[in-house]
């Protein structure tokens, strides 16, 4: 027999894409024997499109239904003083009489919540006595004086009891024998500041269960993931310490409850948790378009300006998409056909961008710097090893890195990589490799090199390789070396050997210039780097977004300039709290990319050894 949970959720035709991510949610977490039976609230107007998507989305799983309910115009003239709460907040009010009376209680969730967990635990809650269970509201309590002033304002004695209502248990047979549903509507049009929360706070008053705070995680505290901060000692006053890092660590439920929303703004807290979801939503790609289509402003470290943008040029029309602008002829319906054709070619390029600034589902992949120093010494290195003073990573500090590197991720990384300058160099590379593969035994390990000292090694080595799994990656430049023999020995011992690119491909050079005065705007270069978020890099403790910004103090030194390092371009693995805060980090722009003259890079030059001169870092004006 199925264990049947009725869950009310509700939302107009904006937040419908955010009303699906919940859903999808609940049902990627959903218990076997459990029945989800939806019922969503909806104005009259709700677009059919849009039940259609859902549909869809719920479809992709067993045992659950989806009940759309069309509220017409209920609480339509109702007043809200908050600017981002619409009318559909009230619909949770009629609760008890949308839901048949067979079910005693639902969950009800606001649409900027995402369900981690199994529902039927908290389902189970005993409820007798209590209209509602819920998560108390912090915010409320942090100043004495307000919350008097406050409590005056909406009717209820102290301030102890307030909870946040976008998460609710709600019993819905007390409700009913004490006909509160009139009492609620009633209330609806009495314009409480947080609108219908207050209602449930005053009406259900002394008749409130708290639940823990892992129910419903708010984002909006930082103090949830700063301890530094003041409020962190308030916050365990009114949860408790170990409650709070329990949900930190492992949050049930996270609700984004500000004006400031994952979809909007990625750097959030817990925002990765949130595209996870998205990710599995057929509304996905209409929620990355909506980002696009209303010229969405990214706020902090995340904002994009121009986005997309038509402009009339004589004949022509203008078009900028994320920064890359495309000109074509302004003819008629005929040769409207080309300019969809462009805007497709435009696509990839587009992808790209959206994804430096996503935060990553997960850490897939980091690269180990070992060593600064190397023994090739290319002409415009990025990671500016020609330059560099000679240096090896000791071995306790990649100990330390790597074991702390495995617990923020339990572990879990693809990819694995040891690398540079040579990472052959270091004298301790075999006791990294073997302490690499004993902290990621399930992990790619990946040893980078240009192969010189690869033809040398002795068997040892090799079987060093071969007994810890090493994928070794070559890449081939135009110089006297016998490629053919480091084949002939990977394959004698069976080592996973491969060519980066592929083994036609002959390394070239490139000139990726720094700009000595910061006059570039990090947003737009990070938007437009192929560094960004995907050359994740550790330095030392420090995890870096890209390598420009992790080896520009060896350009410094060298050529005695002053390009300002500090501790906002890069994130500290001994000072992160959890891995989402490491994912979030890396998907913004860091004060650094100033330095990075993006628009002027070039590539496909030829191959050539450094001569050590500032040109080969710069554009010489």
């Amino acid at each position: 027999m199925q264990f049947e949970i009725p869950v009310i959720l509700s939302a107009d035709n904006n937040y419908a894409p955010y009303m699906s991510v919940t859903l999808v949610s609940i049902l990627e977490n959903a218990d076997d024997d459990v029945f989800y039976d939806f019922y969503l609230l909806v104005p009259d107007d709700f677009m059919e499109e849009y039940k259609t998507l859902i549909l869809k989305d719920s479809q992709k799983y067993k045992n659950n239904k989806i009940n759309f309910i069309n509220m017409q115009n209920a609480f339509a003239s109702t007043k809200r003083m908050v600017a981002h709460i619409s009318e559909q907040t009230y619909y949770r009010l009629k609760a008890a009489n949308i839901l048949p009376e067979k079910y005693d209680k639902c969950f009800y969730f606001d649409v900027d919540v995402v369900v981690n967990t199994g529902l039927r635990e908290l389902f189970s809650t005993e409820l007798d006595g209590y209209y509602i269970a819920a998560v108390k509201a912090a915010g409320y309590y942090f100043r004495k004086d307000w919350a008097e002033r406050y409590c005056k304002r909406i009717g209820i004695p102290n301030i102890y009891q307030y909870i946040n209502a976008g998460v609710l248990l709600m019993n819905l047979k007390k409700i009913r024998e004490d006909n509160l549903t009139p009492v609620f509507e009633k209330e609806a049009y009495n314009n409480y500041p947080t609108v219908d929360q207050d209602i449930f706070n005053k009406i259900c008053y002394n008749h409130i269960l708290h639940l823990p705070f892992k129910y419903n995680v708010m984002t909006k505290y930082k103090s949830i993931v700063d301890s530094a901060l003041p409020e962190y000692k308030q916050m365990c006053e009114i949860y408790g310490e170990n409650e709070l890092i329990e949900a930190i660590a492992t949050p049930k439920i996270v609700h984004y409850a500000d004006k400031i929303k994952p979809w909007s703004n990625p750097s959030v807290i817990l925002a990765t948790l949130w595209w996870k979801y998205a990710r599995k939503s057929v509304f996905f790609k209409l929620i990355i378009f909506k980002i696009i289509e209303n010229r969405v402003i990214l706020k902090g470290s995340f904002m994009l300006q121009k986005i997309f943008s038509v402009k009339n040029e004589d004949i022509h029309k203008v078009i900028t998409v994320l920064g890359i602008k495309i000109k074509v002829k302004n003819r008629k319906l005929t040769e409207r056909r080309q300019q969809e054709n462009a805007l497709c070619e435009l696509n990839n390029n587009i992808n790209q961008k959206l994804k430096r600034i996503t935060p990553r589902p997960r850490l897939d992949r980091i690269g180990f710097h070992l060593v600064d120093h190397c023994n090739l010494n290319c002409k415009s290195c990025d990671v500016c090893s020609p330059i560099a003073e000679k240096r090896f990573v000791t071995l306790e500090s990649f100990s330390n890195d790597i074991k702390r590197l495995a617990e923020l991720t339990d572990g879990n990384i693809d990819t694995i990589i040891l690398s540079g300058g040579e990472a052959l160099l270091n004298p301790q590379i075999l006791e990294m490799i073997r302490l690499s593969r004993q902290n990621f035994p399930n992990s790619i390990i990946r040893l980078q090199s240009n192969g010189i000292l690869l033809i040398d090694k002795d068997e040892e080595f090799w079987k060093i390789l071969k007994e810890n799994d090493v994928t070794v990656v070559c890449t081939k430049y135009p110089i006297k070396l016998d490629y053919g023999e480091i084949e002939r020995k990977a394959k004698e011992y069976k080592i996973n050997f491969s060519y980066f690119n592929n083994a036609n491909y002959i390394k070239t050079s490139y000139h990726i210039p720094f700009d000595l005065e910061g006059k570039q705007d990090p947003r737009d270069s990070f938007l437009n780097c192929f560094h960004a978020n995907q050359c994740i890099g550790i330095h030392d403790g420090k995890i870096f977004t890209c390598s420009p910004a992790a080896n520009a103090h060896h350009f410094n030194k060298y050529f005695n300039t002053d390009m300002k390092l500090d501790n906002s371009d890069y994130i500290d693995i001994y000072k992160a709290q959890s891995i989402q805060e490491i994912l979030a980090f890396l998907a913004r722009p860091i004060p650094f990319c100033k330095y990075c003259n993006v628009n002027q890079r070039s590539f496909n030059h030829k191959w050539e050894i450094s001569k050590k001169d500032i040109s080969e870092w710069i554009i010489k004006k």
